[in-house]
């Protein structure tokens, strides 16, 4: 998404569009960088996303911003953050064109990973194939053998990852 955007001319745009965090750490702060104080004084502007939402906007760097405006504006009010008033319109448009600019970067990916796919289908299912995406890093192939018919419990840090017998 970062070379998209670098490649557009609207390389400032990541900046801008995380100027909502900067309010949100402001909060925090505020808060004594409690984050159920930080839920519950946006709860006093009328946002209803739970703690474990909130939680994630506080930590997870990865999220480009809360689905909703309103929440943005919200944040706003509650740091009372007129800078970000004055910016508002801005700054959503920079989310929107971040968040564009990785739906294209996914669409690219998928389109690259089809081709690669469809041209080494027979190396891909005799052994795990590497394919390196310039800005992305390396993906990995696997030919899945079977699936356990019986539900397994697994630690947390290990759902929704590839498992081999060497990280079981």
């Amino acid at each position: 998404a970062d070379i998209g955007l670098k490649n557009s001319g609207k390389e400032g745009l990541r900046e801008k569009s995380a100027r909502w965090r900067a309010t949100l750490q402001t909060v925090y702060t505020e808060c004594g960088k409690d984050p159920r104080k930080v839920w519950e004084k946006l709860r006093e502007y009328n946002c209803r996303r739970t703690r474990s939402t909130v939680q994630n906007w506080l930590s997870d760097d990865n999220l480009i911003a809360p689905q909703d405006k309103a929440d943005i504006e919200k944040i706003m009010y509650a740091a009372g953050d007129d800078e970000l008033e004055a910016l508002l319109d801005e700054t959503l448009e920079a989310i929107e064109n971040v968040r564009s600019a990785h739906r294209q970067a996914a669409h690219k990916i998928i389109k690259d990973l089809n081709e690669v796919v469809a041209e080494n289908i027979d190396d891909i299912e005799e052994s795990d194939f590497a394919i390196e995406f310039e800005g992305v890093g390396t993906v990995t192939l696997v030919c899945v053998e079977s699936i356990d018919s019986e539900c397994s419990q697994v630690p947390s840090h290990k759902a929704n990852r590839l498992l081999t017998e060497g990280n079981l």
